[in-house]
Protein backbone atom coordinates (compact mmCIF):
# COMPACT_ATOMS: atom_id res chain seq x y z
CA UNK A 1 0.00 0.00 0.00
CA UNK A 2 1.31 3.51 -1.11
CA UNK A 3 -0.26 6.76 0.75
CA UNK A 4 0.92 10.40 -1.14
CA UNK A 5 0.44 13.60 1.06
CA UNK A 6 1.18 16.83 -0.23
CA UNK A 7 1.02 20.48 1.27
CA UNK A 8 0.61 22.76 -1.64
CA UNK A 9 2.29 25.38 0.45
CA UNK A 10 5.36 24.33 0.35
CA UNK A 11 4.79 21.84 -2.85
CA UNK A 12 6.59 18.99 -0.63
CA UNK A 13 5.50 15.70 -0.98
CA UNK A 14 5.33 12.33 1.50
CA UNK A 15 5.29 8.91 0.37
CA UNK A 16 4.31 6.13 2.93
CA UNK A 17 5.07 2.96 1.56
CA UNK A 18 3.79 -0.28 3.22
CA UNK A 19 6.56 -3.43 2.57
CA UNK A 20 5.89 -6.99 3.29
CA UNK A 21 8.36 -8.58 5.53
CA UNK A 22 10.31 -8.18 8.54
CA UNK A 23 11.48 -5.56 9.92
CA UNK A 24 10.54 -1.96 9.29
CA UNK A 25 7.21 -2.05 7.25
CA UNK A 26 7.23 1.33 6.48
CA UNK A 27 9.15 3.55 4.12
CA UNK A 28 8.77 7.28 4.42
CA UNK A 29 10.23 9.04 1.39
CA UNK A 30 9.81 13.16 1.31
CA UNK A 31 10.30 15.51 -1.96
CA UNK A 32 11.10 19.02 -1.08
CA UNK A 33 11.08 21.29 -4.15
CA UNK A 34 13.94 24.59 -3.33
CA UNK A 35 11.08 27.37 -4.06
CA UNK A 36 14.21 29.75 -5.74
CA UNK A 37 15.60 26.87 -8.13
CA UNK A 38 12.15 24.83 -8.46
CA UNK A 39 15.17 21.68 -7.57
CA UNK A 40 14.04 19.04 -5.88
CA UNK A 41 15.90 16.91 -2.69
CA UNK A 42 14.60 13.45 -1.57
CA UNK A 43 15.07 12.17 1.87
CA UNK A 44 14.20 9.05 3.43
CA UNK A 45 12.90 9.16 6.67
CA UNK A 46 12.98 6.97 10.07
CA UNK A 47 10.43 8.25 12.15
CA UNK A 48 9.87 7.40 15.56
CA UNK A 49 8.53 4.45 16.52
CA UNK A 50 6.66 3.29 19.39
CA UNK A 51 6.75 -0.51 21.08
CA UNK A 52 2.73 -2.00 21.23
CA UNK A 53 1.76 -4.56 23.48
CA UNK A 54 2.23 -7.54 20.77
CA UNK A 55 6.08 -6.83 20.45
CA UNK A 56 5.56 -4.94 17.40
CA UNK A 57 6.57 -1.43 16.11
CA UNK A 58 4.92 1.44 14.81
CA UNK A 59 5.00 4.99 13.33
CA UNK A 60 1.08 6.14 14.24
CA UNK A 61 -1.06 7.74 11.63
CA UNK A 62 1.03 10.34 9.23
CA UNK A 63 -1.57 13.31 8.76
CA UNK A 64 0.24 16.02 6.69
CA UNK A 65 4.11 17.50 5.88
CA UNK A 66 4.12 21.06 5.89
CA UNK A 67 7.03 24.09 7.39
CA UNK A 68 9.83 21.42 6.90
CA UNK A 69 8.18 19.00 9.78
CA UNK A 70 5.63 15.52 9.23
CA UNK A 71 2.87 15.79 11.63
CA UNK A 72 2.03 12.11 13.07
CA UNK A 73 -0.89 11.02 15.31
CA UNK A 74 -0.08 7.90 17.95
CA UNK A 75 -2.85 6.78 20.38
CA UNK A 76 -4.72 10.14 20.47
CA UNK A 77 -1.55 12.07 20.48
CA UNK A 78 0.19 14.91 17.64
CA UNK A 79 3.32 15.09 16.97
CA UNK A 80 5.16 17.05 14.44
CA UNK A 81 8.76 15.61 13.72
CA UNK A 82 11.39 17.71 12.11
CA UNK A 83 12.52 16.06 8.52
CA UNK A 84 15.74 17.19 9.27
CA UNK A 85 16.20 15.32 12.57
CA UNK A 86 14.84 12.20 11.20
CA UNK A 87 16.95 11.27 7.94
CA UNK A 88 18.14 7.80 7.47
CA UNK A 89 21.39 7.21 7.69
CA UNK A 90 21.76 4.00 5.71
CA UNK A 91 18.40 2.28 3.64
CA UNK A 92 18.95 -1.78 4.39
CA UNK A 93 16.45 -4.11 3.07
CA UNK A 94 16.54 -7.95 2.76
CA UNK A 95 16.47 -9.60 -1.03
CA UNK A 96 14.87 -13.35 -0.71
Amino acid sequence: MVKVVYCPASGCVLIEESLSGAGNPMRHIVFERDAITSNWTVHYLELPRRQTPFDETVVGHVLSIANGKVYVETDGLYYAFPIGEHLARTLEFMVG
